[in-house]
């Protein structure tokens, strides 16, 4: 019941605490029928107010914050205790930990001797994690080692001296370490986990008590005479509710304070001698360190360890060293002993050649324990000396090897390979082949013999190497004679002879030299002097040439000049103008090449002077003259001939297509000059060109008409009135050209009535908005929407204002068809455009059942001096009876005395029914609270202005506490800076500037530098379109999104446009302008304010 929900009956007693309905039953049976008793309310609950059980530990202490993971609870005195309410009540119970979780709650139940139970709860935190060995300075611990896991393998650590302390720390962060237990044991054997628990379970292990100081317990003393062999310590830790950690032991501890033997082994095949080197093996008992001094014969020889090396660690003064530590002294050779079964060979470098020598040597084992002294003594070899680069052997032609040169320039002997210590000495060739004579280029080789000199040539031994002797060609000189020849004669035989003092060995002829002499001259080479050159192609001998060249050793072939003539006779046919025409004069001439110069001929015909003549072609028509040269050179005299003449025509006249003009004779060209390039039709190539016009103008259309020097021709058309439509006048320019016939050029100027404008294809005219008025409301309160307008069959856009052509009708009930007319604003060059649209007039509302009082009851400070903006058509009945807070909504039919400070600008929202009885005889007493703000200046909505800064707005909300404008288009000529302002103002209104149109400032070539005011709330599509030196903007508004910025207002602006932005906006302005055509190397900044 006490669940909140009843339950069926069912058959039995309850067992649990709770609250109860119960009610006896009766099946029927026989002669009875079925009963059931009233229900009764049971209610069975928990014995309170009763004692704690009991928790105790092994030594009878009750336990307190920690406990194990299993314990005893007793029952308090008088109670039996059971862990289930319907289990078995005894004076205790084992509770075991049912989860690895610290905190545990633990259910028991207490029996009382009347059998009322007690439901108990006992929080403990529970125990289970043993003590562990992790972190640093945690283990066994002697002297600087920490050991903090069991060994896999046996491995062992060398100590000096008597004792050592073994302590030991464990990590415990519950209950803590209360007890250490250790063993110790002897030998290089591991002792197993199972063996350490059997072990324990004996009482191997000694247990310490932990003293709770915090730092690392000591266990035990291990002693140097306890064994022979490593002792190794195994430990395990035991917190306070026995929980014990793993085993950790330590490496073998070997205590060693004996010196190691070492040997020298003086045997022969022991010990290897070089001129700078020995090999020496040595045997110690002992692993270590060995020291060794290599001495010349007669030093001083060392007694101890001492004279080879610094003790830098000594267990017998620090108690924290180990072992006693030894560092060579300088010049002490060092190395390790690696075994201490077998010998090793230690290679003594850096001796002397041919001198005696004693190593000396000592060992110190692993615990620093020196070896006595050892020696032995050994003498070096004499060096061979290694001859790195041979010298060569160097002689001339019959030369035998007694009288050739040993060059030793470049030649190095060392004393030994590798080596960069030189040994000098002298070269010589051997005895036995002095005599030789050999042979030029000679395969075989002969032998040089070595010598040391100087103060350690004892020192060295004598060395030879193989060489092949250099043997040279024999040198003679020989002198080339002088020739000379006419040009195109075939060359002379060209001769030499020997130079004083100069011959060939016995034996030998001319022909064994091999000489050759030529030149580079050939039939044809030019007048001058060539060189002979000698040439030498001998085995034997080298040729030295000599001769009166400029060099000293050649000789002189002299050409001299042959006579010249032409050999036809000159001509040049004359042509007819062409652009890729030229002259083409032919004559020959026996040697060189001819050349043209030309002349032009004047008016007169005569030949002029050789001065005139040039190089430069002639191209243009005209006359000319033509002459051919040749010009003198070494080889051949210079010609020049006659001069003939020819003549280029010009070529025909080009043709030039006459032009048609229009202009409305209204506007003519509206004080404009209209110009048009005749040169720019004629050919490029026409050369000079002389212009003169002649008009035709019989109705007084043109004016200033003229063409000047460069072809181009200007003129006005004037304004006319409509009876010169349909009338023309001609201009016709004539062209004197240098190389085409005279062209001529007509102009039609033609009048012609004003241009029909049409609505853009897809636009209309419409209402903005809803197209009902109520009755007694004008055609003005009506807006139009938009429309584009375009010169009719064109898609020339024509600017002006869409208006109703009666904005002050007021229609009548009804719809109606309302005139609109669209007025161009040059309306001296477009006709307007007239149209309807339907438009709905609803009935006014009811007239009012009561009527004002004939006369105002005060009287106003000043008389108006006309009525509102719009007349009520009927006049008020009666005078109201109270009196106005503001200026009357109906003006009086008569005129008061005063005129007021403003003009009352609302007029009544319904017309009264008839006419007042009365004048009103009197002027409202009280002024008006405030003066209302006059909207008659505010421009219609969709008007266009240009302001003071050039640009043209459009009116985009008439609403007169916030006028608001659309920036319509940029000045045309905009350059440099412009401003999108805040606000503009216009014949004293001001205007909010809240967006700017699609392509406002599209190509402004000459635009820089834009500033977008704080209330633009809208850019639209290419605004900045084409702006090619657009290279910053800055961005004042808050107001821009995504959507508000049209696609590729920004495209084609400079590639390195700087943009300036607000600070709380700039990563959403960066990211929309990324999308909006700017260029990818534009740069972003933050606005300062």
């Amino acid at each position: 019941k006490d669940s909140g929900e009843a339950g069926d009956f069912i058959t039995g007693l309850p067992k649990e605490p709770g609250v109860y309905e119960v009610k006896a039953a009766v099946s029927a049976s026989g002669n009875y029928t079925a009963a059931e008793s009233d229900v009764m309310t049971l209610y069975i609950q928990y014995l309170e107010n009763t004692p704690n059980a009991v928790t105790t530990d092994r030594n009878g202490s009750e336990y307190t914050e920690w406990f194990p993971a299993r314990f005893d609870i007793e029952a308090p005195e008088n109670y039996s205790i059971s862990d289930k309410a319907e289990g078995t009540y005894s004076d205790s119970f084992t509770y075991r930990a049912v989860s690895k979780e610290e905190q545990q709650e633990i259910t028991y139940y207490l029996k009382n001797d009347a059998g009322q139970i007690a439901k108990k709860t006992l929080t403990a935190k529970i125990d289970q994690t043993a003590p562990d060995w992790n972190g640093a300075n945690i283990g066994i611990n002697i002297k600087k080692h920490w050991w903090n896991f069991l060994l896999e393998a046996y491995d062992s650590v060398i100590f000096k001296g008597d004792s050592l302390d073994v302590k030991v720390k464990a990590n415990d962060s519950q209950s803590g370490v209360v007890r250490y237990g250790y063993y110790v044991s002897s030998g290089d054997k591991l002792i197993t986990i199972e063996e350490l628990d059997e072990r324990a379970g004996v009482g191997f292990f000694t247990k310490v008590p932990v003293t709770g100081n915090g730092e690392a317990e000591k266990l035990t003393t291990l002693f140097a005479d306890a064994t022979s062999t490593g002792q190794l310590v195994y430990v395990y830790a035991e917190d306070a509710m026995g929980n014990r950690s793993s085993y950790i032991c330590s490496n073998g501890v070997i205590f060693d304070n004996e010196k190691p033997t070492l040997h020298i082994l003086s045997e022969e095949e022991k010990v290897t001698v070089t001129d700078i080197s020995a090999k020496i093996w040595v045997q110690c008992t002992e692993q270590g360190d060995y020291y060794y001094s290599c001495r010349k014969a007669g030093e001083p020889a060392p007694a101890s360890i001492d004279d080879f090396a610094d003790k830098t660690a000594d267990v017998s003064k620090d108690a924290d060293t180990e072992v006693d530590t030894w560092e060579a002294k300088d010049g002490v050779v060092t190395g390790k002993i690696l075994s201490s079964e077998y010998a090793q060979q230690l290679e003594i470098t850096g001796l002397t050649s041919n001198t005696d020598y004693v190593l000396y040597m000592v060992a110190a084992d692993e615990a620093g324990n020196a070896s006595d002294v050892a020696a032995l003594n050994f003498r070096t070899v004499k060096t061979v000396p290694y001859i790195e680069t041979a010298p060569k052997l160097v002689g001339e032609y019959g030369q035998s090897l007694a009288d050739m040169r040993v060059d030793d320039t470049d030649a190095k002997v060392v004393d030994r390979k590798g080596s960069e210590t030189t040994v000098s000495g002298n070269w010589s060739v051997k005895e036995e082949e002095k005599a030789s004579i050999p042979e030029i280029e000679t395969t075989e080789t002969y032998t040089l013999v070595f010598t040391p000199t100087g103060e350690n040539a004892d020192r060295y031994e004598t060395a030879s190497c193989e060489v092949i002797p250099e043997v040279a060609k024999k040198t003679v000189t020989v002198v080339i004679a002088d020739k000379e020849k006419v040009y195109e004669q075939n060359n002379p035989e060209f001769t030499w002879d020997f130079a004083a003092g100069s011959g060939l060995v016995a034996g030998d002829s001319n022909a064994d030299l091999g000489i050759t002499l030529d030149s580079v001259a050939e039939a044809d080479s030019p007048g001058g002097k060539y060189a002979i050159i000698g040439s030498c192609n001998s085995k034997k001998y080298d040729v030295n040439f000599t001769g009166n060249g400029a060099d000293g050793t050649s000789g002189v072939l002299t050409i001299t000049q042959a006579a010249n003539e032409f050999t036809a006779v000159l001509s040049c046919a004359g042509y007819t103008y062409g652009k890729n025409k030229k002259p083409a004069p032919a004559i020959s001439a026996k040697y060189g090449t001819v050349l043209y110069r030309y002349a032009h001929i004047g008016a007169d015909g005569s030949i002029p002077a050789d001065a005139v003549y040039t190089d430069t072609i002639p191209v243009n028509a005209g006359t000319y003259a033509v002459k051919a040269y040749v010009e003198e050179t070494s080889s051949y005299a210079a010609l020049e001939s006659d001069p003939v003449t020819f003549v280029i025509a010009k070529a025909d006249a080009p043709v030039i297509t006459g032009e048609e003009q229009s202009y409305v004779y209204a506007a003519g060209s509206e004080g404009e000059t209209s110009a048009v390039e005749i040169a720019e039709k004629l050919p490029a190539d026409k050369g000079d060109a002389v212009y003169s016009c002649d008009t035709a103008d019989t109705e007084g259309i043109l004016s200033e008409a003229e063409v000047d020097g460069n072809g181009k021709l200007t003129f006005q058309v004037n304004a006319v009135d409509d009876s010169k439509i349909g009338k023309t006048a001609t201009i016709k320019v004539k062209a004197v050209m240098q190389n085409y016939e005279d062209a001529e050029y007509t102009l039609t100027v033609q009048i012609t009535d004003k241009k029909s404008v049409e609505l853009q294809n897809g636009c209309s005219v419409a209402v903005e908005g809803d197209s009902t008025l109520t009755y007694g409301q004008k055609l003005s309160s009506l807006n139009l929407t938009e429309a584009v307008f375009v010169e009719a069959g064109t898609n020339t856009v024509v600017e002006g204002t869409l208006v109703w052509s009666e904005p002050e009708k007021m229609p009548a009930v009804g719809t109606i068809q309302a005139d609109w007319v669209f007025r161009p604003a040059r309306n001296r060059v477009y006709k307007e455009m007239t149209g309807t649209i339907a438009i709905t007039v609803v009935k006014a509302p009811n007239v009012p059942t009561s009527t004002p009082s004939s006369t105002p009851t005060s009287t106003p400070s000043s008389t108006p001096v006309s009525t509102s903006s719009s007349t009520p058509t009927i006049a008020p009945s009666s005078t109201p009876a109270s009196t106005p807070s503001s200026a009357p909504t109906i003006a009086p039919s008569s005129t008061p005395a005063g005129t007021p400070s403003s003009t009352p600008t609302i007029a009544p929202s319904s017309t009264p029914a008839g006419t007042p009885s009365s004048t009103p005889s009197s002027t409202p007493a009280s002024t008006p609270s405030s003066t209302p703000e006059s909207t008659s200046d505010i421009l219609k909505k969709g008007a266009k202005f240009t302001a003071a800064d050039g640009a043209v707005y459009k009116v985009i909300s008439t609403r007169k506490s916030n006028p608001t404008v659309m920036y319509y288009a940029a000045e045309k000529n905009a350059k440099g800076k412009v401003r999108v302002p805040a606000t503009v103002k216009y014949n004293g209104v001001t205007y909010k500037v809240v967006s700017i149109r699609a392509k406002a400032f599209a190509n402004r070539r000459k635009l820089q530098k834009v500033i977008i005011g704080k209330n633009v709330t809208s850019i639209g599509r290419k605004a900045f379109y084409n702006c090619r030196k657009l290279k910053k903007v800055i961005i004042k508004t808050t107001k821009l999104t995504k959507k508000r910025v049209g696609s590729a207002a920004f495209k084609k602006t400079a590639k390195n446009i700087v943009f300036k932005l607000p600070a709380k906006n700039y990563k959403a302005y960066k990211k929309v302008l990324k999308k909006k055509g700017v260029s990818r190397k534009a740069v972003y900044k933050k606005n300062k304010k």
